[in-house]
Parts: C-alpha cells; sequence; structure tokens
C-alpha cells in the first residue's frame, strides 16, 4: 500500500484496491461461491452480527421484517478456505496494521448475497477499534446493493441516529463501494455505513472481512461456530505469519484492557458507537492522542484505532450535526413494547 492510499482511508474513511488476487484465484473463488450458493440457495440463519453457534440453512426466503433481507453465508472463509484467499496478500495486512495495529483477530467473514429489488439498510455505526473489507464477486454499480458510506463520518461524528432524521433515507454525501469482480474496498466501521437498495435487476455478491484489535476483542464471531480441524484446514492455504488472526487469547485481551482503562472506562469505550455522552467521553479520552498502548507496546489502547492520532476532538463541531427531531425519535424508540427493536427502527424498507 502506498502512504497516499493510507491517507486516503484515514481522511475519508474508504478505500478501492484492485489486483489483490490473480485471475486464477478469483476464478476458484467465484467457483467455491457458486458451490455455496447451488448447495445453500437461501443461505443460513443468522443471530448475533451474522453469526451464530450453529448455523442452519434456510428453507424460506427471509422475510422483510427480518433483522437482514438479503442471504447471508456466515463464517463462509472456513466452509470454503479459498475465500480467504485476499488474506494471503502481504499488503492487506500492512493496511490493517495501520489501522488497528499489528496483532488483531480475524472476527467476522461472510458472503452476502442481495437478490434484486432489496431495500436499504439503515445507517449505523459498528464499535469502535476494529477496520472492514469486502471483496466484490460481481461487478457493482449504482444502485446495485453495494455498502454505502458517508466520507469523513469516521471522525469526530455522533451515532446517525442522533443526526439523520431518517437511518433508511440515502445521505446526499454518501459513497457507493462499487467496482469490479476481485476488487477490494477497505472502510471504517466507525464511519457512517448501511447498504444501498438493489435495483440492478440482478443479485450482487461480495465478501465482508472485519478485524479487531486483540485489545478490543476476547473473541471472534466465528468462534463458537467453527471447528478447530476447520481453522487449521484455513491456517493451511495462508502463510504462517498469518495465523496468529485465527488464534484466540482471551487472557491476553483482559491484561490489555485492565492494564489500560478501569471497568467503567471500558463500559464507556465499548458503547461509544452508539450513545452520545460516551462518545463524547471517550473521544475526549483518545482523540489527538497516541492511540498505542501504554503498558504492551505494539498493542493499541482498547477501543481505539490510530484513525484518532492526529484528530483534535471539538464538541462544538460534535454537537452542530445533533437534530432534535433524530434525538427524540432515538430516545423514545425503546419505550415502545408494540413491536420487536428491528421493526420500531424500520431499519429496512422494500
Amino acid at each position: 500500500m502506498h502512504s497516499r492510499e493510507m491517507e486516503h482511508l484515514h481522511q475519508h474513511g474508504w478505500l478501492r484496491v484492485s489486483d489483490v488476487v490473480s485471475q486464477e484465484t478469483l476464478a476458484e473463488m467465484l467457483a467455491a461461491a457458486k458451490r455455496l450458493e447451488v448447495q445453500f440457495p437461501l443461505g443460513f440463519t443468522h443471530n448475533d452480527n451474522y453469526s451464530d453457534r450453529t448455523i442452519v440453512p434456510r428453507t424460506a426466503p427471509p422475510k422483510p421484517t427480518e433483522f437482514a433481507t438479503n442471504h447471508i453465508y456466515p463464517n463462509v472463509g472456513f466452509l470454503e478456505p479459498v475465500l480467504l484467499a485476499p488474506l494471503a496478500n502481504p499488503a492487506i495486512h500492512e493496511f490493517i496494521e495501520s489501522v488497528v495495529g499489528r496483532d488483531y483477530y480475524l472476527s467476522n467473514t461472510w458472503m452476502q448475497c442481495v437478490p434484486t429489488g432489496t431495500g436499504r439498510m439503515w445507517f449505523h455505526k459498528d464499535p469502535r477499534g476494529s477496520v472492514s473489507f469486502t471483496f466484490l464477486l460481481d461487478s457493482i454499480g449504482p444502485r446495485s446493493g453495494s455498502t454505502c458510506v458517508v466520507p469523513g463520518t469516521q471522525l469526530n461524528t455522533p451515532p446517525a441516529d442522533f443526526c439523520l432524521n431518517d437511518i433508511n433515507q440515502a445521505h446526499p454525501d454518501e459513497v457507493e463501494l462499487r467496482g469490479e469482480p476481485g476488487d477490494i474496498v477497505f472502510f471504517a466501521p466507525e464511519a457512517w455505513h448501511g447498504r444501498a437498495v438493489n435495483a440492478s435487476g440482478q443479485t450482487t455478491r461480495r465478501l465482508f472481512f472485519n478485524f479487531y484489535s486483540r485489545s478490543s476483542k476476547a473473541s471472534t464471531s466465528w468462534a463458537k461456530g467453527v471447528s478447530e480441524e476447520q481453522v487449521e484446514k484455513v491456517k493451511a492455504t495462508l502463510p504462517e505469519k498469518t495465523h496468529r488472526m485465527f488464534e484466540l487469547d482471551p487472557v491476553l485481551t483482559a491484561r490489555l484492557q485492565t492494564d489500560a482503562f478501569t471497568s467503567g472506562e471500558l463500559r464507556v469505550g465499548a458503547k461509544s458507537h452508539d450513545r452520545v455522552l460516551a462518545d463524547i467521553t471517550h473521544a475526549l479520552r483518545t482523540y489527538g492522542k497516541s492511540s498505542g498502548h501504554p503498558k504492551h507496546p505494539g498493542y493499541l489502547l482498547p477501543y481505539t484505532t490510530r484513525l484518532t492520532e492526529h484528530q483534535n476532538f471539538s464538541i462544538i463541531q460534535y454537537l452542530r450535526q445533533i437534530r432534535p427531531v433524530a434525538t427524540l425519535k432515538t430516545w423514545f424508540r425503546p419505550l415502545s413494547k408494540k413491536l420487536p427493536q428491528f421493526q420500531n427502527r424500520q431499519r429496512y424498507k422494500t
């Protein structure tokens, strides 16, 4: 990766990279994705961030009111190891390290198939301390169900719920993460992001990869649903120096966390992506300062990334983005007992 590319991600919250795998490897990945679609045409049931302890093939299409109305294949790299082939490219790891430090988990991996006619996914932020990328399996153009990001919102912005009167609607500044098969698009999960409508007339597919700083997360989304044999099979396909991202170490994570923050500070950091007061408190503690762990060189502070090291936090700028109507909707939403939370939020529109 060139420094200008890393600067683009740090500044705008996203970055497209091409030619990460060879054409031969891309063909093998496309064949593997097709095998999964033929064997499991509707994907799998999924809970808890597109994963679960036991994934079960779907027997009926998702309903419009479900958490996700597309077809999800959790733990996809462990079902078809060739789908993790991009992780053999050292430039990918160089970039990941530039955001979350040298030691991280592969926190999550899944394939998403977005049928034509699928509506938008709401704007939101993910917990701090991670970086993600998508690997495109199809040519994805405008309004084709791609991930969409509002550039610059990874820094100094409240949760989207407090700023947008309707988090389901397109944002005038959003960028759809489009491209051709084989392209990778990195994005900062701390930016406002969602998914565009798919009005393209065809299903579009992409792989997702998420990586957490080891100080921010003690485990992974796939740990309880993947066998040790599957993990070893995947590791055998990748360079040895990458194996660390598959090896869980909750004891180390606990040490990194307790040596950095009090338990109260940790709770604030964990909630800083969706609670305004926690977000402000955590930002004041971390913005404009080194994200390096003071007691463990090479590791980062919990719930931080290097995106904030050279950015000052402005409470005035932050609060100016908050909208009264959006805030009232967010505050009163939990009071409703008539509908499940995902229906209250109307996160998906079809």
